[in-house]
């Protein structure tokens, strides 16, 4: 069976959380030839005249393994005054959220995707503790997305979810340092939501399919992102999506990743010459020609990595 690249880019593109996993070694993907910044977690990026700033790949997770940073990251963060999340915790708003993942009658989950798919994700969702008459009110892609991560969650002693995103923002606050967001939650879930339904029903489907595998995938991701690998994530994912749909591979390859990364870098650009920025995103926005790195490096950046 096909590993799981949806897990991938929810783990990667989006703030989905993801637990715990056994550390395994794993070996590079098949036909993975090496692509620009394609090795490394942080990267500085200089200007004559401007402080230094810092761009750092994250995984958005709590595993305990990420979450522990080596030391030349810590000193990164701490040098600077500025820290760039994909989307602060003060712009956060559960209610619009939970309006764009829910609908009102008459609108049934069920009768849009049909009896027998309903039945496969009720069974899956019961690990998830979402009960069929809440399940039917859900927005296809939400279903996805949910299905598409692990249902146990890392949790502090408050049972509050910590993630490593969310607590670099902490720490930011913590030391008095300016927050700023590149994009707000109603675009992130808009990628989704504006899909049309076939799209997201493949989605679906695919979560569905792969959910078996999630934490065997989510260890192998877990080992490459800790070796700094970020271009063996990018072409495993590119491998194992070889078998999707056309619509589905540009909307993962441009709507996802591509398109993102150039109105990050439009607002990146307006926040570096302030200088003194760590920029904390997702790790597959780093790599590639078309990553937000090699996109800086075009401006007249230079970017060298740090770890």
């Amino acid at each position: 069976m096909r590993k799981s690249w949806l897990l991938g880019f929810l783990v990667i593109f989006i703030g989905i959380i993801v637990s715990d996993a056994s550390h395994a070694r794993y070996t590079e993907p098949e036909n993975c030839t090496e692509i620009p910044f394609g090795n490394g977690r942080l990267f500085s990026i200089t200007k004559p005249g401007l402080p230094k700033s810092y761009a750092f790949g994250t995984m958005h997770s709590g595993d305990p393994k990420i979450m522990q940073m080596p030391g030349l990251i810590l000193q990164a963060f701490n040098a600077v005054n500025t820290l760039v999340v994909e989307i602060s915790l003060a712009d956060s708003n559960p209610q619009k959220s939970m309006s764009m993942m829910f609908r009102k009658p008459p609108y049934s989950l069920k009768r849009t995707i049909g009896a027998s798919r309903f039945s496969q994700l009720e069974q899956i969702m019961i690990g998830y503790k979402i009960p069929p008459e809440l399940l039917d009110k859900m927005e296809i892609w939400a279903a996805a997305t949910i299905v598409g991560q692990p249902p146990e969650k890392i949790k502090g002693s408050n049972n509050e979810i910590k993630y490593l995103d969310k607590e670099l923002e902490k720490m930011a606050r913590l030391q008095k340092k300016q927050v700023l967001s590149l994009e707000t939650i109603t675009e992130q879930l808009s990628l989704f939501a504006d899909q049309p339904e076939n799209l997201q029903i493949e989605i679906l489907d695919e979560a569905i399919q792969d959910h078996v595998t999630l934490e065997e995938e989510l260890s192998r991701m877990t080992d490459y992102y800790i070796r700094g690998k970020t271009g063996w994530i990018y072409c495993r994912m590119i491998n194992q999506m070889k078998g999707s749909s056309r619509a589905l591979n540009d909307f993962i390859r441009r709507t996802l990743l591509v398109d993102r990364n150039v109105t990050m870098v439009k607002r990146i650009k307006n926040i570096l010459p302030r200088g003194g920025t760590f920029i904390a995103v997702g790790a597959l926005h780093m790599p590639g020609e078309k990553g937000i790195l090699s996109m800086l490096q075009k401006e007249g950046y230079a970017v060298t990595r740090v770890y």
